[in-house]
């Protein structure tokens, strides 16, 4: 995960042919635990819930030919737009600190001014951590009960 923005690759090695793989993606889809599209070649999905939740994993991947099946290359991270968000947030909250704040706690000598701006930050940094991980760990484990790994392949990969 890249702080403050999540963002995770993840490489699947599978037993399953390419069309298996495309084939068991369009039947979670179609089976309404995700939403998303399938390609000869690529996919992208979302999962479906049924309550809001702004940090939501987008996935975009990857299926081609493996030495023993498919490998299935991962990346996960927020909605565009939401990622902008926070990144503001974080941009505007530490600029507002640096600018009005410190200098402010400069003069008084006091150290009790930091508390709230301090506080805002942290929770744009956790609040949205938590929210996508939550997330994420489902779709994982969701991908791994549909898409088996190879016995060799047991840690998470170098995407790269």
């Amino acid at each position: 995960m890249i702080w403050p923005v999540p963002y995770e690759r993840l490489i699947i090695d599978t037993p399953l042919s390419d069309s298996d793989v495309r084939e068991r993606l369009t039947d979670l889809i179609g089976g309404g635990r995700l939403h998303g599209s399938v390609g000869p070649d690529q996919f992208s999905i979302s999962p479906v819930l049924n309550y809001r939740n702004s940090f939501r994993p987008q996935i975009y991947g990857r299926i081609a030919p493996g030495l023993y099946g498919a490998r299935v290359r991962l990346t996960s991270t927020m909605h565009p737009v939401v990622t902008a968000f926070v990144v503001a947030g974080l941009l505007f909250g530490g600029g507002l600190t640096a600018l009005v704040v410190i200098p402010s706690v400069w003069r008084s000598g006091s150290l009790s001014g930091l508390f709230v701006p301090i506080a805002i930050l942290a929770f744009l940094l956790v609040v949205p951590a938590i929210g996508y991980r939550y997330e994420a760990r489902k779709v994982e484990a969701l991908l791994a009960t549909v898409l088996p790994r190879n016995a060799v392949d047991g840690d998470r990969g170098d995407a790269r």
